[in-house]
């Protein structure tokens, strides 16, 4: 009896990507009826390792010796055969290949290999496939695949997801096309307005015969004469926004506003003691009146308040602000800084964190420049500001207006001249529009007692002119204590003296 059948059917039985990198003709010829089920030992065992590793040597060299002669299954059930999850234990088959001692075991991977076979005609006969133990690759690779039942629901997830993002695009109100449109229509109104305000249509006819001084600043960068207009009409909407209910202290259960007038009198001593900015002064008080318009605070927080709004303006407006334990310290220890810090976050929060106030120093800035920027002018104009912060008559008016009713007094404490078209111009104030403002302020400087000592104090300096003593003196020498000066009055009949229209 002769053994060549026998061995060649071992010889067929054991190719895998593992025995040979190069298969012989031979294996590709063999019939699958040759085939014996007994298994072999493969003589090249050199390119596998132990622990369940191999080296590979090529994932195309898988080769094809079976052929599906069993037809006992139908194909969908070996196709389903080959997505069934491999188990670790070795079957009996397997079992039987085990080497001599000495020797080593061969493996083969039952993870689906992208390889091509080489006789594409045939299907895979998998009724006879040895299992081993998976390897840390192939567990990767197996848990990036996923089970059918789990990419039929992904898939099933995402077809929701995709029918459902239409629903959330029909949120938008507008089609681009329409939203250019409201752009382009804004800016047709904005170039309106700016039109109207650079012909002077909206202007008092009191300005008539104005200078264009902006034309002067045009080759500054710092003055930006190119914007200064929309700037300032900007300032003027904010300055309607910030501004406090005058009336505020109706609400208030335990204040009064002479209370309120110790409190100013009390921040302007420490602003002056810090050195800080005028700016820093005027927005300390409006944070203030506006928290106290929308608060009731009680007589034991007044303080509090005062110096927290000290603290927020001078982070907004300084460059250099003090600390946290210095304005506690100006506090007499009175609080301590865990309590104005917690001060601090609620009064923001209350006043919406808009601290985008246009205070006084702005306007007079502009309105300075229709004065040739005349420094005694200038140095009473300020002193006259900063009576809005002391008194709570002055609340009604706007920083502008304010601004405009300083300059306009101490040009007359000086004996400047009149009110000229430029000065209409630039603070977009008449004389009469200003007399309102400025009669508060002139009540205020000829009383007969000084009310607020600090800041009659902190004025009449060299630093300043000696602006408090100086303003007092006038008005008491003009008016006296008891007399009445209505400056609304005066400039008519200085008017009808003249022969010219009031306005």
């Amino acid at each position: 009896m002769s053994t060549v059948p026998i061995r060649r059917t071992t010889r067929s039985r054991n190719v895998d990507e593992n025995s040979t990198a190069n298969p012989s003709t031979l294996n590709r010829k063999i019939s699958s009826n040759q085939i014996s089920t007994k298994p072999t030992i493969t003589k090249k065992a050199d390119n596998t390792i132990l622990d369940g590793k191999r080296k590979r040597n090529a994932l195309g060299d898988l080769t094809r010796t079976h052929t599906n002669n069993d037809k006992s299954l139908p194909p969908q059930q070996s196709d389903k055969l080959v997505q069934k999850k491999p188990s670790t234990t070795l079957s009996k088959e397997s079992a039987s290949s085990i080497v001599p001692p000495g020797g080593k075991r061969t493996t083969r991977s039952t993870s689906n290999s992208t390889a091509k076979p080489v006789d594409e005609g045939v299907p895979i006969d998998t009724t006879k496939r040895r299992v081993t133990k998976p390897t840390a690759t192939s567990l990767q690779q197996k848990s990036k695949i996923g089970r059918p039942a789990q990419i039929k629901k992904k898939q099933i997830d995402d077809e929701m997801d995709y029918v459902d993002e239409p629903d959330v695009k029909r949120q938008r109100t507008s089609s681009p096309r329409e939203q250019l449109l409201l752009e382009a229509q804004r800016f047709e109104a904005d170039e309106d307005r700016r039109r109207l305000a650079k012909t002077n249509a909206n202007l008092p006819p009191a300005d008539e015969g104005w200078e264009d001084l902006d034309a002067e600043d045009e080759g500054d960068p710092l003055m930006v004469s190119e914007y200064v207009i929309e700037i300032f009409e900007y300032m003027k909407v904010l300055e309607q926004n910030t501004m406090p209910n005058p009336n505020y202290m109706d609400n208030q259960k335990e204040l009064r506003w002479r209370m309120r007038g110790v409190l100013v009198d009390w921040l302007i001593e420490i602003h002056h003691k810090f050195r800080l900015l005028p700016e820093t002064l005027f927005l300390a008080v409006n944070i203030v009146d506006r928290f106290l318009s929308l608060r009731i605070v009680s007589i034991i927080k007044l303080q509090l308040v005062g110096l927290t709004a000290m603290l927020i303006a001078a982070k907004y407006e300084e460059v250099m602000c003090p600390t946290v334990s210095n304005v506690v310290y100006m506090s007499d220890g009175g609080y301590e800084e865990s309590e104005l810090l917690k001060a601090e976050q609620y009064v923001l929060q209350i006043l919406s964190w808009d601290l985008s106030y246009p205070n006084p120093i702005h306007f007079l800035r502009r309105v300075s420049k229709a004065d040739d920027y005349d420094i005694e002018t200038r140095t009473l104009a300020k002193y006259f500001m900063e009576i809005s912060c002391v008194e709570e008559k002055l609340l009604q008016f706007p920083p502008s207006q304010i601004a405009a009713a300083g300059t306009y007094l101490a040009r007359m404490c000086l004996d400047r001249g009149e009110w000229t078209p430029n000065l209409v111009h630039y603070s977009s104030y008449s004389v009469l529009e200003l007399c309102p403002c400025a009669q508060v302020m002139l009540d205020y400087v000829k009383s007969k007692d000084i009310k607020h000592d600090a800041f009659y104090r902190k004025y009449a300096s060299k630093k300043f002119l000696k602006a408090s003593t100086f303003v007092r003196e006038w008005a008491l020498g003009l008016y006296g204590h008891d007399g009445k000066a209505d400056l609304a009055e005066e400039y008519k009949r200085e008017c009808e003296s003249e022969g010219v229209e009031p306005r």
